[in-house]
């Protein structure tokens, strides 16, 4: 025998075989859907109640016993033992609880199978209560205590005796072992049964590695091992030797999924080593995920008959269902439960996990049948089709299935219908909506030898109407209050009109009850989106029956459908609301500049609103189209604009108590005039990667793109406090020479006890551990980085580490430009006080002692009661504290110094630093002049800004002068001239003073400004660059820059939000260089726990942009006769001639290819052309054609569409620079109309009393009115005066002309082709193909040319018609409807010939598959003859006077057709 094959016989026993268990195998129930709610505490309505749950579970001879708790745990009468169908779920009994007593944890905790018996264990508290375990060898009989033991008693007094909850069992209830984990996790408790008696004494088994937790499943699989599972361990397998159990085999996550659950279940099956495992994930389609969650609990069986780890195999195929999502560790409900029941040896097996906040899950595997499994993940879903509905079923494939039978279910839910049959696993079906009842499906697999038992229900109620979103305002100047409404219309369904709403809520003073009453105040048709309500008042009061009452009036829209659905809620309704909005003036967006510049293209636009609270988010739109979404920014640069008018309007997104809303500011506009002697500036992307965790990047995929934290830069994205942020360790960077210097706060990775984050005080030790741990293992260092693209990725498993520290102190970073840094010391020593950091800084790096006025910065500490005492315990938390520090000069050339920002006053320090930088030379302190910048209160009153509420101020330098630029956060930015102390304003926007970080530079011969620009503190990075225009004889190098002439320039665009708290991380870090061999400035960013990213910066005019040209134009078919579909057109040349880009072999700059992208009005991109390759002819027109998505689908419609490009060029030395953009702006539409419409309704007499003819006469829209073409009209009835209208499914439609015989097509849904020709003045439209109703019989008197005609014996001389024009049917973003009411005008009577107008007649002749009979009378049978005179056909009639008769199964031949006792007429078939 070969090595390996004495390997792999060694691996797995001679009969062992493996296999996998189909997808489809598994049914379940959720604990809230019959039969389970049934039986569930609570009927499955509660969720996280930790003491509405079901515990565990045991399965035997197909029941399933499961220990279900209704009420608290000390609470005997809140437990009871449910006996269900294990196939159905189907409740069938309680089992006897008679003498179930005691357990101060529960009276019942675990419930296993032993043999033939079922055994529950209780739960005491401690050592001295009873530890119980009770014995059911029927269903029906009275429990027996199996074991009665107080352990106190047994083993003595000590705590390592009390029981825990893991539990297990081996053997049977006559000679077998009970298992009971120790309450501290260290030992196994081991009861031996004898003749059916336990010991009350256990064998004590120390085990050589304490368990994760103390609730668990024991599973002995042998008489000397067994595994043991607790929350945070996946499984443990020990052997026992002695009183000792030693730790072997470790099952992982492979498989698995999260360590959280308890069920596991060990068996062998076709000779393989089992473990059935429910255990909770974070994501159900990633087993092998590790991440630890409460959610999601799933059941897999594990084959680790080769080994653990990552030889281990989940052998359930398909993804793993799923029956809660909600984290059940909140609640304390840290169990699951599993069991399995082998009905065949090795052949047929069945597995069941309990959710136990969720329900159940059944996995069966059967090989001893033949029959198809049970059809698992059957889904129903509604979606509208036009004006009506269809229901897409779907499903997992069943093994064993050949075909399936979906089965749809009426209301009674016992009588089924089959709607579909075939073998594919999905199926869409035609809905009838509005019936009040939700839609029930069920479908069973089907093949040769039966079918299977039918799946659960797949339910679905009627497709909505769509969202309808209002949103309100009140212009902030409007004298007249009046609300500006403007909503979507509904996506779905028939539109009739629109009724704005006022809902009125009334409350009496001095009352907490109010009433509230809906009415209706105007009607708005159904083309219409907007309306102006006059004179709004949101809260007035009204005194009625001498009662007063104060009144609230909010607004909604409430749109009116043609048709009626059925919603969630099982209620009927034909209307679709919006949201409630209270229009109020404060709470819209309002520009607060919009600004141009000479010969520039580009806007610079910054708005704000009165109140930033509930706001969640802007967008700006330009002409219409969404330019930037998802932005807390507050200002905005649009760039690269050609030459004209643009306007603006910002959208504000709120949301209050889970109701959203949207505020809409008045439109502004700006105008563009490019001239070429202007330098203006683009910022290109180089790369922006996210600062992800581990698990936020395996999520993700792993893209390549992005930074990991991991290493000494693991905790990253770990908060500090229960209110910090993302990046609270990594708070400060500074950029210097190619590389980012970080400060490291802490090393900890260690999160709080029972937190997800570093506790405050950082220092706060672990049990057993001494402060050694801080003061080392935990002390953070200062950290250097290259930020090139590849090096910044590998941070944390590179870096250089700079220093070592003293402890928790590095908080912050300066760093001057000659690369010597500084960072806070904490009094020189070891961490010594726990709000250390709520303190100011006393040294600096090198043990600089900080202090002015002859006292260090502890000195000047605010106390709480008097602000002119020291420092004490109870100071004004951070005052005078330092956040963050920057760094100017050269201090190794004695010119070094530090800018230290305080916090709660406008005061910065400039500490002069002796040469070397190791002592300070002198301390310089400035104060912001934060006085001048008012602030208007709550109550419209002005006052002087207050520094108190200012924390994270920063100063940093201005290069190459003795200046720096000071943020007072929430107040102002000014330009401070170290030499004078003169304090020039720069911003007080609150947009540009939210956050700190900042960087200048010089480019071009022009000083430059880049600073954030956000709403909220917590932005992911937005920035604005703007540069400082000079006067004249003023340089780069002495031009000082103020509110006056610093002109945006640029903007990097963020189409993101971020969820966190401010937290602490309320800045961003940022880093300039400029490149001579790019001829561009490279800019370098760093937002805390978000971003790393790098921009490059360069003059527009050397990549210039090229215009493009966009044309939306129709579609049509083939042959013209129906809209399809809309086309675009985009077409562009190369790039200006002043350079040759490329045309020549020398040429230092080459068009290396074009980005294109075509976006909707929303700004997303529909298509996209990544690499157009350029043409180098100079003449060259690129031309691209877009119509459809990939999948084939048609999606233009009449919306704006933008076509953006961007040229790639590539310099000499390799690098590509993104050229300017540029883009142009198309929409297409078309008008859709009808002619006028007519019923003519006459009535018989005589014979044909009661019986009456409609004539129906319509036109097409003259070319005029509607050029294009239709598909098809529409012709609708009602028969309640207009409230409803439905499809006239039978009628009769005149076709003259020499293909149809001058008879009329009977027509049976409803639709008159649009190339009907109606004789009208349009082209092509003649000659007409109306008629008249009784053709030869015609009175011309009174009878009309009609389109067509229809017979009924209700008088229709109070129905209502409509004839609805429909265009572009096949294509519902473009499909137009125009409809018109028709006018009824009554014929009179006539007599029974007058009244039909027919004599016998048979049409078509010949005939192929039916024809169509008129008779003088009404029609009561029909009979056909051979020519030999057999009868072959005998239809009974329908008393009507034209019918349709099948003749698809007649031979070839002459026949004779008799009407009545008429005379024979002849039809021939073909």
């Amino acid at each position: 025998m070969t090595a390996f094959a004495l390997a792999l016989s060694t691996a797995i026993p001679a009969s062992a075989t493996a296999f996998t268990i189909p997808a489809g195998s598994t049914t379940s129930c959720k604990k809230n859907v019959s039969p389970v709610k049934d039986w569930w505490p609570n009927s499955g309505a509660s969720q996280a109640d930790a003491n509405i749950r079901v515990l565990d579970m045991a399965v035997l001879n197909g029941k399933i016993w499961l220990i279900a708790q209704n009420g608290a745990q000390t609470t005997d009468a809140s437990f009871s033992v449910k006996i269900v169908n294990g196939t159905t779920f189907k409740y069938e009994r309680d089992a006897n609880l008679t003498n179930v007593t005691g357990g101060d944890y529960g009276v019942l905790k675990h419930i296993r199978r032993m043999g033939s018996d079922i055994v529950a264990i209780n739960a005491p508290s401690s050592r001295y209560g009873a530890l119980k375990v009770y014995k059911w060898s029927s269903e029906t009989g009275k429990p027996t205590v199996l074991l009665n033991s107080v352990l106190n008693t047994q083993l003595g007094n000590s705590s390592a005796y009390n029981p825990g909850r893991a539990f297990g069992v081996y053997g049977t209830t006559t000679n077998g072992k009970i298992y009971v984990l120790s309450l501290d996790k260290k030992s196994v408790f081991v009861f031996t049964i004898k003749n059916g008696t336990a010991t009350a004494k256990p064998t004590v088994l120390t085990l050589s590695a304490t368990a994760d937790g103390d609730i668990g499943y024991i599973e002995p699989v042998s008489d000397t091992e067994f595994w043991l599972v607790t929350n945070g361990t996946y499984g443990v397998k020990y052997t026992i030797s002695g009183t000792t159990a030693t730790a072997g085999d470790k099952l992982t996550n492979v498989g698995i999924g999260a360590p959280n659950g308890i069920g596991q279940r060990h068996f062998t099956f076709k000779g393989q080593k089992l473990a059935l495992c429910m255990n909770m994930c974070k994501d159900a389609t990633n087993l092998a995920s590790s991440d630890a969650t409460w959610t999601q609990p799933k059941l897999t069986l594990v084959n680790y008959t080769n080994g653990v780890g990552s030889k281990q195999k989940n052998i359930i195929e398909g993804t793993p269902t799923v029956l809660s999502t909600h984290n059940q560790g909140l609640s304390g409900n840290a169990q699951t439960g599993c069991d399995y029941e082998i009905i065949t040896a090795d052949k047929h097996l069945i597995l069941y996990g309990l959710d136990s906040d969720g329900g159940i899950v059944r996995v069966e595997y059967d090989e001893t049948s033949k029959k198809p499994a049970i059809v698992a993940n059957f889904k129903a879903e509604a979606k509208w089709d036009g004006a009506e509905q269809k229901v897409t079923l779907s499903w997992d494939a069943a093994a064993k299935a050949t075909s399936y039978s979906v089965l749809y279910y009426t209301d009674d839910e016992k009588k089924a219908v089959e709607v579909y049959n075939g073998s594919k696993t999905t199926c869409t079906l035609d809905l009838a909506i509005g019936g009040g009842k939700k839609h029930h499906y069920k479908v069973k697999g089907v093949n040769a030898d039966g079918e299977s038992e039918k799946s659960s229900y797949a339910s679905t109620y009627d497709a909505g109407f769509g969202n309808i979103v209002l949103s309100a305002l009140i212009e902030p100047d409007d004298a007249t209050s009046t609300a500006k409404l403007e909503w979507n219309a509904p996506a779905n369904g028939t539109l009739k009109d629109y009724t704005i709403v006022k809902s009125i809520k009334k409350t009496a003073a001095g009352s907490t009850t109010s009433t509230t009453k809906d009415e209706d105040y105007a009607t708005v048709a159904a083309g219409t989106t907007k309306y102006e309500y006059p004179n709004f008042s949101a809260l007035s009061s009204v005194t009625e029956g001498g009662v007063t009452y104060s009144v609230a009036t909010a607004l909604y829209v409430r749109a009116n459908m043609e048709q009626t659905v059925t919603t969630q809620k099982d209620e009927k309704t034909n209307v679709a609301k919006s949201n409630t909005v209270t229009p109020v003036a404060a709470k819209a967006p309002k520009f607060t500049s919009v600004v141009t510049y000479t010969g520039r293209r580009t806007a610079a636009l910054s708005w704000e609103v009165e109140s930033a609270t509930n706001l969640k988010y802007y967008e700006l739109y330009r002409d219409g189209i969404r330019i930037l979404e998802n932005t807390n920014a507050g200002s905005y640069i649009d760039t690269d604009l050609p030459d004209g008018t643009y306007t603006y309007q910002v959208i504000a997104f709120w949301e209050q108590n889970g109701t959203k809303y949207t505020t809409r500011s008045t439109t502004v506009s700006a105008t563009i005039k490019y001239s070429s002697d202007v330098s203006t500036y683009i910022l290109d992307t180089v790369y922006d990667y996210p600062i992800m965790t581990k698990e936020e990047w395996t999520a993700a995929g792993q893209p390549a793109e992005a930074v990991v934290a991991q290493g000494w830069f693991a905790n990253a994205k770990t908060h500090v406090g229960a209110w910090g942020a993302p990046g609270d360790v990594y708070r400060q960077a500074q950029f210097y020479n190619g590389k980012w210097y970080i400060a490291q706060l802490t090393a900890r990775t260690e999160l709080s006890s029972g937190g997800n984050y570093i506790p405050n005080n950082y220092s706060d030790l672990p049990s057993g551990t001494t402060s050694d741990k801080y003061k080392n293992d935990w002390k953070g260092h200062i950290y250097s980085i290259g930020a090139d693209e590849a090096t910044i990725r590998t941070i944390g498993t590179a870096g250089t580490r700079e220093n070592d520290t003293y402890g928790l102190e590095n908080q912050s970073i300066a760093v001057d430009e000659g690369g010597m840094f500084w960072h806070r010391v904490t009094n020189g020593g070891a961490l010594n006080s726990t709000n250390v950091f709520y303190r100011p800084v006393k040294y600096l790096k090198g043990n600089i002692l900080l202090s002015y006025g002859g006292q260090d910065f502890y000195g000047w500490e605010k106390s709480i009661d008097d602000p002119t005492t020291t420092a004490n315990e109870g100071a004004v938390q951070q005052y005078y504290r330092t956040h963050y520090m920057s760094a100017g000069g050269n201090a190794a050339k004695g010119t070094g110094y530090v800018l230290l920002a305080m916090n709660k006053t406008p005061i910065t320090y400039k500490v002069d630093l002796n040469t070397g930088g190791g002592s300070m030379k002198a301390i310089t302190q400035f104060s912001a002049p934060y006085k001048d910048i008012k602030v208007v209160d709550k109550n419209g009153v002005e006052k002087d800004s207050d520094p108190m509420g200012s924390t994270e101020n920063y100063s940093y330098p201005v290069a190459g002068r003795n200046a720096f630029i000071h943020t007072v956060r929430g107040i102002g930015t000014w330009y401070v001239d170290a030499n004078t102390a003169k304090y020039t304003l720069m911003y007080s926007n609150s947009a540009d003073v939210t956050q700190s970080g900042g960087v200048t530079f010089t480019y071009n011969n022009e000083l430059f400004v880049l600073h954030p620009s956000s709403i909220r503190s917590n932005s992911p990075g937005n920035f604005v660059i703007d540069m400082v225009q000079r006067k004249a004889g003023e340089t780069a190098a002495t031009v000082v820059p103020s509110k006056d002439n610093l002109i945006p320039t640029v903007a990097n665009k963020l189409d993101e939000i971020t969820a966190f708290k401010a937290g602490n991380s309320n800045a961003s870090w940022y880093g300039a260089e400029y490149s001579a061999a790019d001829e561009c400035v490279y800019i370098y960013q760093y937002v805390p726990g978000v971003r790393f990213a790098k921009y490059r910066l360069y003059i527009r005019e050397q990549y210039p942009d090229v215009p493009p040209t966009l044309d939306i134009t129709t579609g049509y078919n083939e042959d013209k006769t129906d809209i399809t579909r809309f086309d675009s057109k985009i077409t562009w040349q190369r790039p200006g001639t002043a350079h040759d880009y490329g045309l020549s072999e020398n040429a230092d700059i080459t068009v290396d290819h074009y980005e294109v992208a075509l976006k909707d009005k929303t700004g997303n991109t529909i298509q996209a052309w990544k690499d157009v390759k350029d043409v180098t002819k100079a003449d060259h027109v690129f031309t691209l054609e877009y119509n459809k998505t990939a999948g084939g689908e048609y999606n233009l419609d009449s919306e704006k569409y933008t076509v953006e490009i961007v040229p790639i060029y590539k310099r000499k030395n390799g690098t590509i620079i993104r050229g300017a953009s540029n883009f142009a702006v198309d929409n297409n539409d078309y008008p859709a109309a009808i002619g006028e419409v007519k019923a003519y309704i006459y009535n018989g007499t005589g014979s044909a009393a009661g019986m009456y003819r409609v004539d129906l006469d319509f036109d097409r829209a003259l070319t005029a009115q509607s050029p294009e073409p239709v598909s098809y009209f529409l012709v609708e009835v009602s028969t309640d005066g207009g409230a409803t209208f439905n499809t006239l499914s039978n009628f009769n439609l005149l076709k003259q002309g020499e293909d149809y015989h001058h008879y009329p097509v009977n027509v049976t849904n409803g639709q008159v082709p649009g190339q009907y020709k109606f004789g009208t003045t349009n082209v092509g439209d003649s000659p007409t193909e109306k008629g008249y109703a009784l053709r030869e019989h015609a009175n011309h008197a009174t009878d009309h040319l009609c389109v067509l005609y229809y017979y009924s014996n209700v008088d229709p001389s109070n129905f209502k018609y409509r004839v609805t024009a429909v265009y572009a049917s096949t294509n519902a973003r473009i499909r137009k409807t125009a409809s018109n009411n028709a006018e009824n005008i009554i014929g009179g009577t006539s007599g029974i010939g007058d009244a039909t107008g027919y004599s016998l007649s048979a049409y078509p002749v010949p005939a192929t598959t039916e024809v169509t009979v008129t008779s003088p009378e009404a029609i009561r049978d029909i009979r056909i003859f051979s020519a030999s005179g057999a009868e072959v056909i005998r239809v009974a009639g329908e008393d009507g006077y034209t019918q349709s008769v099948d003749v698809s199964t007649l031979a070839p031949g002459m026949y004779m057709l008799v009407v009545n006792e008429q005379t024979p007429i002849r039809i021939v078939k073909k």
